[in-house]
């Protein structure tokens, strides 16, 4: 589905008499006209008009918003703004052609250009207005060099490498850029390791800091170049770098020198590098007994860490210490993480409701029985169980040939997608089209499409349900395929349908979200009204661990800042758990179901930028391309990774410590959103 704002001034209790829903008429320019196109992801066309005479922050709103499209189409509105006067403008630009497909070749030359108009050195003794534009070019360039790594290719690697010892901020990009590439897959970046390696000395720590994190992400074979990172790893870093050394140098490093490694780690290094060492190990890298001791430690995420080395490293010392763990533990997320571990079911435990949901659901998660399994996915009250049994029979050997049928009769609609996994290939495409005649649940839909989309790889293979297949696809254009608008795309070309385009989305006038026990509140949608929206400056987020303080950016994500804050306004998430935690990558929250597949109802676009996932970000999850919604993560280490690809809406300015000691399962008691006075 494409995106439904929340307006946070129109958030009706439904205790109260709901109140009729007039939706204005689109703003026609400025600021409003372009959130409502990047709302609803309108045509590059549509957003040129608005670049056409406007303010340098509605050009740069503009440039942003053209690059989130992520459209081919995009790139020559861009490329007239490329020579903008100003250079914030030409900034937004290059960041939005970095996420626009095809645009390596002019980004390749703009960089050329660039470089060879650069001087050679700042000079610190030029006039303070020259100095200033010196820096700007920079700001420009690292831009530029950035994007390069986001849609560049092999070709690229040459120039960024001669840009590693360009001084900062443009050699920390060209790191950065090493890494992204590296990230999405570009091959011969092995040979980046001694320039890198190089940049681990730099004097500015923020490129140190980028070039061990490009080395995580290549991680090349260093040869007689590790005695060197070695040495970098063990002093003189920041901790998150050496962490990323860790991830980077195991791979090269022999086994006597892992166990090394890991036993000063353990015993005098930050608590990220522990946690590094601890999920790099491997079965041949120490003794389970050397490792085992750790699960007393006193810092949880250590604990954690500790349980998941002890399940890769296996023999009977790890099951028993696991085993032990599993059933002392005062934790009950850590007893059930060693359950999961060992991969042993007590189904008698599984159906005790006396244990600890996640305990049970562990249990599950090793079951092989599915008679049970579907009895528990269909009838089982608890949610997360359901989904939890439902997930376990996609792997269960031998399960009988109805079972995509029986979970297909749940009131969950969860547990109704999942089905679609498990029915026969020979049933399927009859199935799937029979399901989408009475689905009203869109994410079931979507899923009935996508497998439609591989089950239907010719006209021949829709068999009798072609003609209902092709019916399906024509329907009328209010039917909202969200999501699964690809899938019926494809399916229309492959079906020989003629004359069809097919719909993306029919937008509600409002939305019912469920709130507390058994409650709801209705959320009127719409294009972000940027006025309201940029008052919203903050929220306190208080959890029975500890509270903490978010800033919220609605000058960068205003979509999300409104759904964000509309959603704390309705209550939807108290009472929430942070459901997923990693140690030292990100703790997780804003699922009403608890296990990390619900959402309100409704998709939010996202809204990408260049603005670093630092430690203590604040990010919207989603599952694919603008499927945000109510779950929302904050990291507890800088993620270069995340940037550019998820939504960057805020930071925690406060009680940064409190999110960084979160056990799962936290539980959120209230959310506050504070605003500046009208």
């Amino acid at each position: 589905m494409t995106a439904l704002v929340l307006s946070t001034w129109l958030v009706q209790v439904a205790a109260a008499a709901p109140s009729e829903v007039v939706r204005p008429e689109p703003p026609a320019t400025g600021l409003p006209a372009i959130a409502h196109l990047e709302w609803e992801r309108g045509d590059p066309m549509a957003l040129a008009v608005q670049l056409a005479g406007g303010t340098v922050e509605e050009r740069v709103a503009g440039a942003r918003a053209l690059g989130r499209l992520r459209d081919p189409a995009a790139l020559d509105v861009l490329l007239r703004w490329r020579d903008d006067p100003d250079v914030a403008v030409q900034i937004a630009v290059a960041e939005a052609m970095g996420f626009t497909p095809h645009s390596e070749a002019e980004l390749r030359a703009w960089l050329a250009a660039l470089v060879a108009a650069r001087p050679t050195g700042a000079d610190p003794e030029l006039p303070l207005g020259l100095l200033a534009g010196q820096r700007r070019g920079d700001d420009l360039l690292r831009a530029v060099v950035v994007a390069t790594g986001r849609g560049g290719d092999a070709r690229d690697v040459g120039a960024l490498v001669g840009l590693l010892d360009a001084g900062w901020p443009v050699s920390a990009a060209a790191a950065r850029a090493l890494g992204t590439l590296a990230t999405r897959g570009t091959p011969g970046l092995e040979a980046t390791a001694p320039d890198l390696v190089d940049a681990l000395f730099d004097p500015d720590p923020r490129t140190q800091d980028d070039a061990a994190w490009a080395l995580s992400r290549i991680k090349p074979p260093l040869g007689d170049r590790t005695p060197r990172v070695l040495s970098r790893l063990r002093s003189g870093l920041s901790p998150q770098a050496r962490a990323w050394l860790v991830r980077a140098s195991w791979p090269s490093l022999d086994p006597g020198v892992r166990e090394d490694l890991f036993l000063w780690a353990m015993t005098d290094a930050p608590r990220l590098v522990q946690i590094a060492v601890l999920q790099a190990i491997g079965p041949d890298d120490t003794e389970a007994v050397v490792i085992a001791p750790f699960l007393s430690d006193a810092d949880a995420w250590v604990r954690v860490a500790t349980i998941d080395a002890l399940a890769r490293v296996g023999g009977e010392v790890a099951e028993e210490a696991l085993s032990r763990h599993a059933a002392e533990a005062r934790d009950p997320d850590e007893r059930a993480r060693a359950i999961a571990a060992l991969d042993r079911s007590d189904p008698d435990a599984a159906a005790d409701t006396s244990l600890p949901r996640v305990v049970r659901a562990a249990h599950l998660g090793a079951l092989d029985d599915p008679e049970l399994l579907i009895e528990l996915a269909t009838h089982e009250p608890d949610p997360v169980l359901r989904t939890t049994a439902a997930a376990a029979l996609t792997e269960v050997d031998g399960r009988p040939s109805d079972a995509g049928a029986r979970l297909l009769a749940s009131e969950d609609p969860l547990i109704r997608a999942v089905a679609i996994e498990l029915l026969p290939e020979d049933a399927g495409v009859s199935a799937l089209v029979k399901l989408l005649e009475g689905e009203e649940d869109h994410e079931v839909r979507s899923a009935a499409w996508a497998a439609l989309d591989e089950r239907v790889p010719d006209a021949r293979a829709a068999g009798a349900s072609r003609a209902a297949l092709t019916a399906r696809i024509g329907e009328a254009p209010t039917k909202d395929f969200g999501p699964a608008a690809p899938h019926v795309d494809a399916l229309a070309q492959r079906l020989a349908i003629r004359d069809i385009t097919v719909p993306r989305t029919a937008v509600p006038d409002e939305a019912r979200v469920s709130v507390g026990d058994g409650g709801s509140a209705l959320v009127a949608l719409g294009a972000a009204d940027l006025a309201q929206v940029r008052r919203v400056r903050g929220a306190v987020v208080r959890t029975d661990h500890g509270d903490f303080v978010m800033s919220l950016d609605p000058q960068l994500a205003p979509l999300a800042v409104a759904s964000f804050a509309a959603l704390a306004e309705a209550h939807w998430f108290d009472g929430l758990v942070f459901h997923r935690v990693v140690p030292g990558f990100v703790v997780q929250t804003g699922c009403p179901r608890g296990d990390g597949w619900g959402g309100p109802g409704y998709e939010l676009p996202d809204e990408d930028s260049e603005t670093s996932f630092g430690h203590g970000a604040v990010g919207m999850a989603r599952s694919d391309r603008d499927t945000g919604g109510s779950q929302w993560f904050v990291t507890t280490s800088p993620q270069p990774h995340l940037q550019g690809e998820y939504t960057r809406f805020g930071e925690v300015v406060q009680g940064l410590s409190v999110v960084d000691h979160l056990p799962q399962g936290t539980v959120i008691e209230s959310v506050t959103i504070e605003r500046l006075d009208p």
